[in-house]
């Protein structure tokens, strides 16, 4: 891959956009104290050191209106028309480098030779629907453009001094806002979100970090509430990127709180701690289908094919064909295959003691197969209704010494609980995070002692 180097025409006009973009979205005040919404939430920007890889998100595109070569010929001055602000498009499914230039009104040999000069630092091939485009234009000539390409990568082009257009691959900046969102349950968890404007990737993660220990189809109840502390990601002109890490979760189930602080040991691995150093991952996951419903329970049941009752050894998830399932805990797979009334199935053994099966799948992961072994999260098939299903379910077993036992009444402890050094830097961070939390809402603080007193 080559990689042609910018010259001081290029680091102008981006760090010229970066700065008015900066004094656009910096110089507005933020408030410290915002008002409750109708469901209880609020939000607190409070400005973060780190930085958090993003991921781009939707934005409306704004079509530049189509340059007039015709009369830029005549007026033979281009620098005497005026510039006119940049302007953000999205790709779209089909589109080359060159349509979505042209169709943000940029002239055909502009388009042209742009196109031509990105492709000597990145495959053109390698454009994506929803990646965004930022483009300059000056005396009705493009000066440069941004290809955002992910996270914190983008690639950027712009003319120097000879008017020719040099490009490069280069990290994109951004930057991260601490932000605050709380809410109280009136009908469910996810419309509760919705109205405190929690990004659902946050709310996603909150759920998988207490899914351990809360059974979110039977233990969340209309008057339960929760907080969380995250990160929200912005690039230089201060537009949404996308959301950072989950820092902090708290949930009230039936007056009992529950609070997890995100903590990174010193290899880098990242995990949820309980107040007092125990991390929430246990070796067994209590649901190992996102956004799924309980339609069928442990027990004697009439089965809805054979026509008859016999015991149903496992939990019946209902969620749509083609859902990601993920292995419960760490182990290795002993079978994966078809297997009677079962279906597509797969069986993991975790221990000497414990293993988990999951059936009806429509399929397996890439490469899954007896023998394997697997992480826990990782995705090991796709939701189905092969074998006896009347529709798309996931059947799932925990298995206890060779005996079935109900899944959801396992109760397992923490894998790790933190201590020496690691200990005390675990709550130097929760000591940090306590003080965010009591700026963001006096009196929502997490305390090691077990108790937490929720400000109205």
């Amino acid at each position: 891959m080559r990689r042609a180097k910018l010259g001081p025409t290029l680091f102008g006009l981006v760090a010229g956009v970066a700065f008015l973009g900066g004094l656009l979205f910096f110089g507005r005040p933020i408030p410290l104290d915002l008002p409750l919404n109708s469901a209880g939430a609020s939000a607190l920007a409070v400005p973060a050191e780190t930085r958090v890889p993003p991921a781009d998100q939707a934005a409306a595109p704004v079509i530049l209106p189509p340059v007039d070569a015709a009369a830029d010929a005549k007026a033979g001055d281009h620098a005497s028309r005026p510039s006119r602000p940049p302007v953000t498009a999205e790709a779209k499914p089909g589109d080359t480098t060159l349509k979505l230039l042209t169709r943000m009104g940029v002239s055909a040999d502009d388009a042209r030779a742009a196109a031509r000069t990105v492709g000597t630092v990145w495959n053109p091939h390698d454009l994506r629907p929803g990646q965004k485009v930022t483009l300059s234009v000056q005396g009705g000539r493009l000066q440069s453009f941004r290809l955002a390409l992910g996270p914190a990568r983008e690639i950027a082009a712009a003319r120097n001094e000879s008017g020719n257009f040099i490009a490069e691959d280069q990290a994109r900046p951004t930057s991260a806002v601490r932000t605050f969102g709380a809410g109280k349950i009136a009908t469910s968890l996810s419309r509760a979100v919705a109205d405190a404007g929690i990004p659902m990737a946050v709310v996603g993660e909150m759920i998988r970090a207490f899914s351990y220990d809360v059974d979110f189809q039977r233990e969340v109840k209309a008057g339960d509430t929760f907080a969380m502390l995250y990160d929200h990601v912005h690039d230089e002109a201060g537009e949404p990127t996308s959301v950072g890490h989950l820092v902090y979760a708290e949930m009230v189930l039936s007056g009992k709180p529950l609070r997890l602080y995100r903590f990174a040991l010193p290899n880098g691995e990242a995990g949820f701690y309980n107040a007092l150093g125990e991390n929430t991952r246990k070796p067994l996951l209590r649901t190992p289908v996102d956004g799924a419903s309980i339609t069928s329970g442990f027990g004697m049941r009439f089965h809805p094919i054979l026509g008859f009752s016999r015991m149903h050894q496992g939990v019946d998830f209902g969620v749509p064909s083609g859902t990601p399932v993920y292995a419960a805990g760490d182990g290795k797979v002993v079978q994966a295959g078809r297997n009677g009334g079962y279906g597509n199935y797969v069986e993991i053994e975790h221990s000497q003691q414990y293993a988990t099966a999951y059936a009806h799948l429509s399929g397996f992961a890439a490469g899954l197969r007896d023998g394997q072994r697997v992480r826990q999260g990782e995705v090991i098939g796709y939701v189905g209704m092969t074998g006896l299903a009347t529709g798309p379910h996931l059947h799932y077993e925990v298995h206890y010494r060779s005996a079935a036992i109900d899944p959801l009444s396992v109760k397992m402890p923490a894998t790790t609980r933190l201590a020496g050094a690691d200990l005390k830097a675990f709550q130097a961070v929760r000591r940090s995070i306590d003080g965010e939390l009591e700026r963001a809402r006096p009196g929502l603080v997490a305390h090691a002692d077990g108790h937490t007193i929720s400000a109205p």
